[in-house]
This record gives C-alpha cells, sequence and structure tokens, in this order.
C-alpha cells in the first residue's frame, strides 16, 4: 500500500467540516517523495506531498503522513467512491426531511459580510 505512490502524480484526501459528514472538502496533492524522516527529524518513513498551490509556485510547503495516517490519501477512485458515499448520506438526509425529520440536517449557517 505504502509504495503506490508515484512522484508527480496527483491525489487526494476528504475530510469533513462537521460531525454529520455533509460539507466535504477535497484536497489535491502532489506525490514529491518518501524518506526514513519526518518533519523535524521524526522517526519513522513519511511519505511528502505539496498541495497544487505549492506545487505550481515550488514554493517549500509539504505535507507529510506517516504510515498510520496515509490510509487518507487517495487515487481518482477511491475519491470517487468517497463523493459517492457522501452523495448517498445527502440523499437520506434529504427523503428524512421530506419525511419530517429535519433534525438529521445541518443548519444553516450564514458568515457575516
Amino acid at each position: 500500500m505504502a509504495d503506490r505512490f508515484t512522484e508527480g502524480e496527483c491525489y487526494f484526501t476528504v475530510n469533513y467540516l462537521d460531525s454529520i459528514l455533509s460539507v466535504p472538502y477535497v484536497r489535491t496533492l502532489v506525490f514529491v517523495r518518501r524518506s526514513a524522516f519526518g518533519p523535524e527529524g521524526a522517526a519513522g518513513k513519511h511519505w511528502f506531498f505539496k498541495d497544487v498551490d505549492s506545487y505550481v509556485s515550488a514554493r517549500e510547503e509539504l505535507f507529510a503522513f506517516d504510515a498510520s495516517s496515509l490510509h487518507a490519501v487517495m487515487r481518482v477512485g477511491g475519491l470517487l467512491r468517497e463523493l459517492r458515499g457522501y452523495a448517498t448520506r445527502c440523499e437520506a438526509r434529504k427523503k428524512n426531511a421530506a419525511a419530517g425529520k429535519e433534525a438529521l440536517l445541518p443548519k444553516k449557517r450564514t458568515l457575516d459580510p
């Protein structure tokens, strides 16, 4: 699993901004290298990625993943599976709302200008 990354290829992470998984945040990462040491000399193998902004601008801003967190980094197929799951949850929330179970829907928030 850990040797599945190819330098220069795009990978993705998906995080959710709320506890009911209704607001996904997708980050595109470009694989840079693998190292026997992590940030600031942390022991153990680490895999280093850049986000698209730092990759395009050639800034040295790296995201490090150790073996225990590497499962969160996925190829396009994994991203599509995750987003299909998200779509399924959205449809279930809509059906629940239509059935009068609004409590399962996230509260709408507005941002102050």
